[in-house]
């Protein structure tokens, strides 16, 4: 019988055997291997056909075959990997391969200041494409301001043999801006990765990704379809292969990693490039932002860089929203349309999660694009408790979405990479609790073989205890918190050495991130169960009566406001945090389109306990700081992610018992004054009842 708890082992090149090998010692070392695997107390394992003339191999597609009727006689449940490495979409080369035009583009901005009587020309810098659109702007001094940048006195060269400039004033400067498409691989995470320097698709080209669905998710469903499960703990006769995991697909929206050189260079960069302020873009971006939104992208492009007032944050969020649109369409609505249609779960992660700001140039609203995962999942990179706490974002981020969007599985794709591999199991143990407490439920494994198979087994055995105890019987809670992407997405401009005047947005992005924590980690440490919401997805919370709704610090627009007054006229507290001390002034002036409806919290500790007060009352009292929990419908499950024992009063449950996962020790609850006191001690969990 198989066991849908474990973790599964992620195993790409499949350890012990030679890609040259004959084919009968490479079934035979499988064979090994997964047994061996299954020893080490895993429940499954995640695979692929052979990076070494990946998908080009007729043996391994055969050997493949054998892997998928291994994993059936031991009881061994199976995950696809969908690239050779990552980023996913590559499919090795072979979708670009099909038509260099996939290829991924991003828009550059060539920037020069010409001083009065000075003229310039700007020509298509070499290794880019093509012009798009070039304006002049006359400054009275170093930095341009919003005035000057709305001025209509402004020039609008068109291309001719390069754009033309000429300041011909008596006393200003003149700003020229030039944009230019270009490949996006040189400089970009394509480039700087832990896998290979390889160019990377246009994410939002669905003709692309159509490509690699047929070149990859195609041929691994007419290789091994038959054994495909339809959902997790499906016991068909040939209910083996569950789910596929897509890994960072993203739209290398700005450079990154400059340090870091990938192990294997697939496509040589040109180093000669040179690496302008750049945004993401796409094939049919332009034509779509003039469909949607009744103007040309390409008449506005200064704004995705420069700017500060109202009319450069719509243009920015505008862009950045047809950025997600186009991304939902193309990759995750016709891969999960693909595998649904093929009887399997899609799942996997994309990149850069555990801050907001990131969200904006690399994917977009996370909600609208992880809500067509059947499995969404993310990537912890750390096994050290407090750093898991220290990224708590990213797990209760999409297991809000998962709930929100009825998805009954959180992948984790789960590793010590941050920490080089040099974690002890019990630092593991206590990881994997914390993130099981904070939403994640299926595991995928990138961890090494050097720990001793005893200790890896009861690590094993006690996340199949956890879940088995706990299954279907999570509560997420009335509380709501609100993701303010279309902030971010407003106030989110590329890296540039163009001087602004009064340019607040690095302040404005900085205070709404750390605002958006504390309010969270408040929650968290007050034990109050609570979803992450977008605009759109509290039409849905609404649905589950909420009893309160935060918002941390953040720019309000219409929809925001419609939103927050529907949840309030149904009976929900609206509670608007913001400290009008220690928050930007704009920020704090955005509560008055509020405020005739919403409480001012002016501490993230103030704003939880009124949401708490919503819900009649806290849960928990004591020393709780560092104690995630996830409340079950007859106890709660506590992780504890100090190094000191913290002492947990449960204010209105009243259970019997504490259990220890890792030992199976049971314990009674004491009582004090009435209420149960739980004591839990440092880097470890109890199953209360």
């Amino acid at each position: 019988m198989k066991d849908y708890f474990r973790p599964l082992k992620i195993t790409h090149e499949w350890l012990g055997y030679s890609p040259d090998d004959a084919f009968e010692t490479k079934v035979q070392r499988a064979e090994a291997r997964i047994k061996e695997i299954k020893a080490e107390g895993y429940g499954g394992i995640v695979t692929n056909v052979h990076f070494v003339r990946y998908l080009k191999d007729p043996d391994e597609w055969a050997l493949m075959k054998e892997k998928v009727r291994l994993c059936k006689e031991n009881d061994m449940r199976m995950w696809l990997y969908d690239e050779d490495g990552y980023p996913s979409g590559s499919a090795g080369g072979e979708t670009i391969a099909a038509n260099p035009d996939y290829e991924a583009r991003a828009a550059v901005v060539v920037s020069k200041i010409l001083a009065p009587g000075e003229t310039w020309t700007s020509t298509v810098p070499y290794g880019h494409e093509k012009p798009i659109s070039a304006f002049g702007y006359y400054m009275q001094d170093e930095s341009i301001t919003d005035e000057e940048l709305l001025s209509k006195n402004v020039q609008k060269p068109d291309y001719d043999d390069g754009f033309a400039f000429n300041d011909d004033s008596d006393n200003k400067n003149l700003l020229c801006l030039a944009f230019y498409q270009k490949h996006m691989f040189e400089g970009g995470h394509c480039e700087h990765n832990c896998c290979s320097a390889r160019r990377y698709f246009d994410i939002s080209n669905g003709d692309a990704v159509k490509e690699f669905i047929n070149n990859t998710y195609k041929r691994y469903a007419e290789t091994v379809g038959e054994f495909f499960s339809p959902f997790i703990g499906h016991e068909g006769e040939n209910s083996v292969i569950e789910a596929i995991f897509t890994d960072e697909p993203s739209y290398m929206g700005f450079y990154l990693n400059h340090a870091l050189i990938a192990p294997r260079t697939t496509n040589e960069p040109d180093k000669e490039i040179v690496l302008y302020p750049v945004i993401l873009w796409g094939k049919n971006f332009a034509n779509r932002f003039a469909s949607i939104n009744g103007y040309r992208i390409e008449d506005n492009m200064p704004a995705l860089f420069l700017g500060n007032g109202e009319a450069f944050r719509k243009v920015r969020k505008d862009f950045y929203e047809i950025s997600t649109l186009l991304l939902e369409e193309s990759f995750f609505a016709q891969i999960s349309d693909y595998c649904a249609s093929a009887g399997l779960s899609f799942s996997g992660h994309i990149l850069l999660e555990d801050y907001i700001h990131d969200h904006v140039p690399f994917e977009g609203n996370f909600f609208k694009l992880l809500r067509h995962m059947h499995i969404p999942g993310i990537d912890m990179l750390h096994s050290l408790p407090e750093s898991v706490w220290c990224s708590a974002f990213t797990p209760l981020l999409v297991s809000s979405i998962a709930s929100l969007y009825n998805k009954p599985h959180v992948m984790d794709e789960v590793s010590a990479h941050a920490q080089g591999g040099n974690v002890t199991i019990d630092q593991i143990y206590i990881s994997l609790m914390l993130q099981y407490a904070l939403g994640a439920d299926v595991f995928t494994s990138y961890y090494g073989e050097h720990y001793p198979v005893e200790a890896q087994q009861k690590l094993f055995d006690s996340i199949s205890f956890v879940q088995q105890e706990t299954q279907n019987k999570a509560y997420r809670g009335t509380t709501l918190l609100y993701y303010p992407i279309e902030t971010m997405m407003q106030l989110r401009k590329p890296d540039h050495d163009i001087k602004e005047a009064e340019n607040s947005s690095p302040a404005l992005i900085d205070n709404c991130e750390k605002a958006l924590f504390k309010a969270m980690y408040s929650l968290l440490s007050h034990q109050v169960p609570f979803h992450f919401c977008d605009t759109d997805t509290l039409k849905l919370a609404a649905k589950r009566d909420p009893k309160a709704f935060i918002i941390s610090p953040c720019l309000i627009d219409d929809a925001l406001v419609s939103a927050a007054k529907a949840l309030h006229d149904s009976g929900c507290r609206v509670i608007y945090y913001c400290d009008p001390a220690a928050d930007n002034a704009e920020f704090a002036n955005e509560y008055d389109k509020i405020k005739d409806f919403a409480l001012l919290a002016k501490s993230s500790e103030e704003a939880t306990a009124m949401a708490a007060d919503a819900n009649d009352g806290a849960l928990t009292s004591g020393n709780t700081d560092g104690v995630a929990a996830m409340w079950l419908t007859d106890g709660v499950f506590l992780a504890n992610s100090t190094c000191e024992e913290r002492t947990v009063v449960l204010e209105k449950l009243a259970p019997e018992t504490a259990t220890d996962p890792l030992t199976k020790a049971t314990s009674k609850v004491s009582y004090t004054d009435g209420k149960a006191t739980v004591k839990v001690p440092a880097y470890s969990s109890l199953i209360v009842k």
